[in-house]
């Protein structure tokens, strides 16, 4: 009778055992499945972001340069550039989003919008393909357009200032610099 009983407690104990591996192989599914979506995500926008590598090229620092000084002087081809970039950026940031929507990356919409009103959108030209794509490109991920405008309408004016600030900052800082080491 002793034998019967640990018999039975050892088919019980065979069979958690086996839904305990069952319970660990949907969850390997699970995991796998999110990777995939992920790394699907991340290929679909990564092929669109190489096009818009195409086209900014290698002139980005000197045309962006121009645009952070608000020259009028910008030609087509470089603003051609300047919107191929924003864009890239832009899809960037969905792709951010999108991914930390299946667990395997944060994100902080916070950061992003920082990232856009302090590094992006500092210049009249930024800003002019910001109001321009409203109902374009930045209708591909709306919270973070939304936010954005929202920190924008609430700096108002501030936000061009504290862009001017800098760059006369960086100048007097350079010009300074330059006058010490004697150039």
């Amino acid at each position: 009778m002793n034998w019967n009983n640990a018999s039975q407690y050892l088919q019980v104990g065979a069979n958690l055992g086996i839904l305990g591996g069952l319970l660990l192989v949907s969850i390997q599914i699970l995991d796998t499945n999110r990777i995939a979506n992920a790394q699907f995500i991340a290929d679909d926008l990564n092929a669109m972001k190489s096009s818009y590598e195409l086209l900014i090229g290698e002139d980005l620092p000197q045309i962006w340069g121009k645009a952070a000084l608000n020259s009028s002087e910008l030609v087509v081809e470089e603003l051609a550039v300047i919107d191929a970039f924003l864009k890239r950026q832009w899809f960037q940031s969905l792709g951010d989003q999108l991914i930390s929507e299946t667990g395997i990356k944060e994100y902080s919409l916070e950061d992003d919008v920082d990232e856009w009103v302090f590094s992006f959108l500092g210049n009249k030209t930024a800003i002019t393909w910001w109001t321009d794509s409203q109902y374009g490109v930045l209708e591909e991920y709306t919270e973070l357009r939304d936010a954005i405008n929202n920190r924008l309408s609430v700096l108002g004016e501030n936000h061009n200032q504290l862009h001017e600030d800098r760059l006369n900052n960086w100048f007097n800082g350079r010009d300074s610099q330059e006058n010490i080491n004697g150039f």
